[in-house]
């Protein structure tokens, strides 16, 4: 059974810069899940050895676009 992984915490709004969107990260992310049914997009982080493993969720996602490399 995979360890859950942690929750970031969500930066309160009126946080200043730093709870502005979008947000930014200094690592490269990929398409780790696409689920059409739930409307639900998982992406991981490329390179493990930086660091923690980062996993972002979205959820009601209706479409996506990806610019390719």
């Amino acid at each position: 059974m995979e360890s859950p992984l942690p929750t970031p915490s969500i930066p309160d709004r009126d946080s200043g810069p730093s709870g502005a969107l979008p947000l930014t990260f200094d690592r490269v992310f990929r398409p780790w899940r696409y689920a059409v049914s739930h409307s639900e997009l998982r992406l991981r982080t490329v390179d493990t050895e930086a660091g923690d493993l980062i996993e972002a969720a979205f959820f009601g996602v209706v479409g996506m676009k990806l610019k390719s490399l």
